[in-house]
C-alpha cells in the first residue's frame, strides 16, 4: 500500500501554498496598482511554484518498483544478486528518481557499490518516538513515459539474521528542480533474505561414538557387519581385515568389503545462548557458538542424522523447539531459527514442552553452554534427566561453584572445530 507523497519540507519555499497564493494575490494588486511589469512577474512566479507543486506531487503516480533475488537463503560470507526493476507508467517523465531500501538490522547484508549508504541521523535530532534508521540509496536520471530501468546489486552475507525488503522509499520531483516528493511504496512478493551463521570446518566423531548399544572405533561410527553394503578398491590405509579375499583370488584384484553404518538415532541440541551473549559488545562468543553448532547441524544431516534444536524465550519470541521426530523440519529450519534468533534479548527460559519431549522425541541431547557455573538454566535442569544429557561448554565445570553441570559428561566446544572442509 503506498502512501501519499510528502511535498513541503522537502522542497523549495517557493512551492509552498503561502507563496504560491501570496504571487497571485499581490499579481492582482500590482496589476490593480497599473504595476504591469510587478503583476506579469508576480503572476509567472505563481505559475512557476504550481507548476512546480503539482508536478513534483504527480511524479511518484503510477511508479511501480519490483525486487527478485536469485536465492534467499545465503550463509555468512556469501554474495547473492539482487534485481531491482522501476517502471513509469505514465505520460509524466521523470527527470530524476532515487530509491531508498531501509538497511537491515544488524547489519548482516551489505551491498556494492552500486548502492551508497545513508547514515540515520544522531539520536538528538530523531523525531520522537521513532527511531530513524539507515538506508541504502540508488540515483537514476531521465525515466521518461511507459518506460523501465533495471539493474543488478550483489548483497554480500555479513553476519546471522533476517532481512525483509518490505518496502522501498521512493523520491522524485519536478524538472525545474523546486519541490520533491517522498513516498514509501509496498514491494510485490518482497524477498526475505536469510542469512546462516558461518560454516567452518568442524569434528563430528564425538556424535557418533554412543550409537543405540555399542561403543565405536577411531572412525567415530559403528559398523553393522552383517549388513555388507558392497565392495570398492582396496586403499593404503584399509586394513586387512577388510579385504575380500575370495573375491580377490578369482579377480587377482584387492577388493575391500564396505558394510552398513549405524548411525544415532537422533541428535538434539539445548542451546544455553544466555551463557554465550553479553561477554563482548558485538557478542562474538554467542556468534561463534551458533557457527560451530549450524556447521555441526549440516555434516549430522549430510551423515543421515535427524536434528533437533530448543532455544530459549526472547523479547519477541516465544521458545522454540524443533525435535528430530517431526519431519516437516528438517535442516534449513534448523538454521533460520538460529538465524532469527535475537541474542541481545536472550534469556534462560526452555518451554514446557522440552522436558517432556526428551522422555521420548529425542535420542542423543547436547547442553550447549559457556560453561564454567555460568548458566541460568536450573529450573531446566529440574525438569530433565541428566543421566541422559550430555554438556558442550567453551570452558570446563565449576564443580567448587556448585555446577549442576559437573556430574555430566562434557565435551569442549573449541574440540568440534577442524576436521578439514566445512
Amino acid at each position: 500500500m503506498r502512501k501519499r507523497g510528502r511535498v513541503g519540507d522537502l522542497s523549495s519555499p517557493l512551492v509552498s501554498r503561502e507563496i504560491i497564493i501570496s504571487s497571485f494575490v499581490l499579481a492582482l494588486a500590482a496589476n490593480w496598482g497599473e504595476f504591469t511589469a510587478l503583476a506579469a512577474f508576480l503572476l509567472l512566479l505563481g505559475l512557476l511554484g504550481l507548476a512546480a507543486r503539482l508536478w513534483g506531487f504527480s511524479a511518484l503516480g503510477r511508479v511501480s518498483v519490483n525486487v527478485e533475488a536469485e536465492h534467499c537463503r545465503v550463509f555468512a560470507g556469501s554474495s547473492v544478486s539482487v534485481t531491482y526493476r522501476i517502471k513509469n507508467d505514465k505520460l509524466l517523465p521523470l527527470f530524476w528518481l532515487e530509491l531508498c531500501q531501509p538497511a537491515p538490522d544488524g547489519g548482516c547484508m551489505g551491498p556494492d557499490d552500486t548502492m551508497e549508504y545513508c547514515a540515520p541521523p544522531p539520536p538528538d535530532e530523531q523525531p520522537e518516538g521513532r527511531a530513524e534508521k539507515g538506508l541504502y540509496r540508488r540515483r537514476l536520471a531521465f525515466l521518461m513515459w511507459y518506460q523501465s530501468a533495471s539493474w543488478n546489486t550483489v548483497w554480500t552475507a555479513r553476519s546471522r539474521g533476517v532481512y525483509q525488503i518490505k518496502e522501498v522509499l521512493l523520491r522524485s520531483g519536478d524538472g525545474f528542480g523546486l519541490s520533491q516528493s517522498l513516498r514509501s511504496h509496498a514491494v510485490p512478493g518482497s524477498p526475505t533474505f536469510v542469512v546462516y551463521p558461518r560454516i567452518v570446518p568442524v569434528r563430528t566423531e564425538a556424535f557418533f561414538r554412543n550409537v543405540w548399544s555399542g561403543q565405536t572405533g577411531n572412525r567415530g561410527y559403528l559398523e553393522d557387519i552383517t549388513v555388507l553394503r558392497g565392495v570398492r578398491d582396496y586403499r593404503e590405509s584399509d586394513s586387512w581385515k577388510r579385504i575380500n579375499w575370495r573375491l580377490a583370488a578369482r579377480q587377482e584384484e584387492l577388493q575391500v568389503k564396505v558394510f552398513d553404518t549405524i548411525l544415532p538415532k537422533s541428535v538434539h541440541f539445548i542451546l544455553d545462548c544466555a551463557s554465550f551473549a553479553g561477554l563482548s559488545p558485538d557478542n562474538a562468543e554467542l556468534e561463534e557458538m551458533f557457527s560451530v553448532v549450524a556447521s555441526v547441524l549440516l555434516r549430522l544431516d549430510a551423515a543421515g542424522v535427524r536434528c533437533g534444536i530448543s532455544l530459549p524465550k526472547t523479547a519477541c519470541r516465544a521458545c522454540v523447539d524443533l525435535f528430530p521426530d517431526d519431519r516437516s523440519a528438517g535442516v534449513h529450519d534448523l538454521l533460520f531459527q538460529i538465524s532469527a534468533f535475537d541474542g541481545q534479548s536472550a534469556s534462560s527460559v526452555f518451554g514446557a514442552r522440552l522436558a517432556a519431549g526428551m522422555q521420548s522425541r529425542v535420542g542423543q541431547t547436547f547442553f550447549v553452554t559457556w560453561g564454567g557455573g555460568r548458566t541460568g538454566c536450573d529450573a531446566l535442569f529440574r525438569r530433565l534427566d541428566l543421566a541422559r544429557l550430555q554438556v558442550i561448554s567453551q570452558m570446563p565445570a565449576a564443580a567448587n561453584a556448585g555446577d549442576l553441570l559437573a556430574p555430566c559428561r562434557t565435551l569442549p566446544l573449541g574440540g568440534l572445530k577442524g576436521g578439514g572442509a566445512a
